[in-house]
C-alpha cells in the first residue's frame, strides 16, 4: 500500500524542482504548513502524490518510489500524457497510482482497470469533497462498477483503491475474524483519501455495496468463505513444499550439515 512519506501537490513541469529543493535543504515538503523534520538525504524514500500532469517531459528525479497521478480523461480514456507519464515513471521503478476525483470521468471500468493492469499501475477513486446525499450516492454506484470491475480482471496485481483493500479485508475476515474486527487503517494514504475524508455512516455503507458485490460474484457469501479458504490452504500447501524442496537442496549441497534423528554411539 502506498506510505504518505511526502505529499507534494504540484505540476510535472515543477515536480523536478522541488524535489532538488527537498533534497538539498533536508526537510519534509509537504502540504500546508505542516513543520518540516529532519532526514538523512542519503536514504530518502519518497512517495508524491497530487501530480498534476501538464507535459511529457518529466525527468524522473532519483529517489522517488512511489507517485500519484491525477487523472485526466478524455471520451472516458486516460490522455496520452498521463499515460506516457505513468509508463515513464513505471519503467524508472516508481510505483504508480492514478487518481480519479470524484468529477473526473473514469469511462468503461472494464476497459480503465485491463488499461491499469496493462501498464502495472494502480488506481484511486476518491469520494467527493463535502458531498452531499446525491454526490454520495453517485461515488457508491462509481465504485460498485469497479468492484465488478477488478473482479473480473484475474491479472490485476495493482492496487484498485478503495475496493481492493476492502477485499483483501474480507479475506482476513474469513480467515481470523477477530484479528478483523480489531483491525483499523495505518497506511496514511488510506487514512488521508478515505478513512477521513467521510463519515464512519458512509464508509460503512460503501463497503456494504462492495461486499454484496464480491459475494454476488462467489456466489453467495458461503461460497465466497469456501473459495477464500480454499486459497488459504492453497497458498498454505505451496510454502510448505516450497520449504521442503529447499530445504532438499540444501542438504544435497551440503551432505556433511544434513542432521541425523536416528540413535548415536
Amino acid at each position: 500500500m502506498p506510505k504518505l512519506s511526502h505529499l507534494v501537490a504540484g505540476r510535472t513541469e515543477e515536480l523536478t524542482k522541488k524535489y532538488h529543493e527537498f533534497l538539498q535543504s533536508g526537510s519534509e515538503i509537504v502540504e500546508g504548513d505542516e513543520t518540516s523534520k529532519e532526514f538523512d538525504p542519503d536514504l530518502v524514500d519518497a512517495a508524491v502524490f497530487d501530480i498534476e500532469v501538464d507535459g511529457d517531459d518529466l525527468i524522473v528525479p532519483f529517489g522517488l518510489r512511489e507517485a500519484g497521478l491525477l487523472a485526466k480523461t478524455e471520451n472516458g480514456e486516460l490522455t496520452e500524457n498521463v499515460l506516457d507519464t505513468a509508463i515513464n515513471m513505471i519503467l524508472n521503478g516508481v510505483e504508480v497510482l492514478i487518481e480519479f476525483p470524484s468529477d473526473v470521468d473514469c469511462g468503461e471500468p472494464v476497459h480503465l482497470v485491463s488499461t491499469a493492469a496493462a501498464i502495472k499501475a494502480s488506481l484511486s477513486f476518491l469520494p467527493p469533497e463535502n458531498a452531499s446525499d446525491e454526490q454520495f450516492e453517485a461515488w457508491c454506484q462509481r465504485i460498485e462498477r469497479l468492484t465488478e470491475a477488478y473482479l473480473r480482471q484475474p491479472n490485476m496485481t495493482q492496487f484498485v483503491l478503495p475496493v481492493s483493500s476492502y477485499v483483501e479485508y474480507m479475506f482476513i475476515n474469513v480467515l481470523d475474524s477477530k484479528a478483523a474486527k480489531k483491525f483499523k487503517p495505518t497506511d496514511e494514504y488510506i487514512i488521508r483519501r478515505f478513512h477521513s475524508a467521510m463519515t464512519v455512516a458512509r464508509a460503512n455503507a460503501m463497503k456494504a455495496r462492495v461486499r454484496k458485490i464480491v459475494h454476488a460474484h462467489f456466489g453467495g457469501r458461503e461460497k465466497f468463505k469456501e473459495f477464500a479458504k480454499e486459497m488459504f490452504s492453497s497458498i498454505y500447501e505451496t510454502v510448505v513444499e516450497n520449504v521442503k524442496q529447499r530445504a532438499s537442496e540444501i542438504t544435497l549441497a551440503n551432505p556433511a550439515n544434513e542432521v541425523s534423528t536416528g540413535p548415536t554411539e
